[in-house]
């Protein structure tokens, strides 16, 4: 199986043979090619399967992925996903999100490494939306006394005012050497009006919702992302 990033108009005229799910939006998928939006598989020289996709800064939306009902279950949705992702990573993107159409396809997406995302994130409460984020993170750090003497963020799935005493999640912000870059990059699922702390030997130094935190943007359609200490306004 063969992976082609940069499709032609040949392949769409494949995949108009058999498209059945996504039929109806045809247009969509015409234009996607047009915009260097379109990502097909091909056994040989069939076409098999097809990905369009939008890039939104740190994030790529999937919207539609389709295989030929006579290529199921031979891995050829999986094949195309791992190498899509792979693609995205390497353009430094951070985060693969897809809208479950239909929402059946949830199964699917969790095989190939989605998560949902939390429904306090999701403007719609009535979508299924999974993410996956792409590359290696800066690990979720302890509460030990050592851990608490390095300089960390503390994040709160929840507004200010209800806020409980610990933290849903903390990072010790480690940078490389000689930089004010993260070893690696904090990326996870976030809403803007949650709390979101900077201390460092049990001082606070800020204390905010995560939309008025910096003066620079962390919070990105739902996904807290910071790679260097400077979009915390500390370099």
């Amino acid at each position: 199986m063969n992976v082609i990033i940069n499709p032609s108009i040949r392949h769409l005229n494949d995949i108009e043979k058999w498209i059945s799910q996504f039929k109806h939006h045809w247009d969509l998928i015409i234009q996607a090619l047009k915009n260097k939006r379109l990502i097909v598989i091909a056994q040989g020289e069939e076409t098999t399967g097809f990905l369009t996709y939008r890039v939104n800064g740190n994030i790529v939306n999937i919207d539609f992925l389709e295989v030929k009902m006579s290529m199921h279950k031979r891995g050829v949705g999986k094949k195309l996903v791992e190498s899509s992702l792979e693609h995205f990573k390497k353009l430094g993107i951070r985060i693969a999100e897809i809208l479950c159409r239909p929402q059946s396809s949830e199964i699917f997406w969790k095989k190939v490494g989605f998560t949902i995302l939390p429904a306090s994130t999701n403007f719609d409460p009535d979508e299924l939306k999974l993410y996956r984020v792409l590359g290696k993170i800066l690990p979720v750090s302890g509460n030990t006394i050592a851990d608490r003497e390095m300089l960390t963020l503390e994040l709160w799935n929840e507004e200010p005012h209800l806020a409980k005493q610990y933290p849903s999640w903390r990072w010790q912000l480690i940078c490389k050497t000689g930089s004010g870059s993260l070893v690696e990059p904090i990326v996870a699922p976030c809403h803007g009006d949650w709390k979101i702390r900077l201390i460092q030997g049990g001082e606070t130094i800020r204390e905010h919702k995560v939309k008025y935190f910096s003066k620079r943007p962390i919070d990105f359609s739902g996904y807290l992302i910071i790679e260097t200490l400077y979009n915390l306004d500390l370099e």
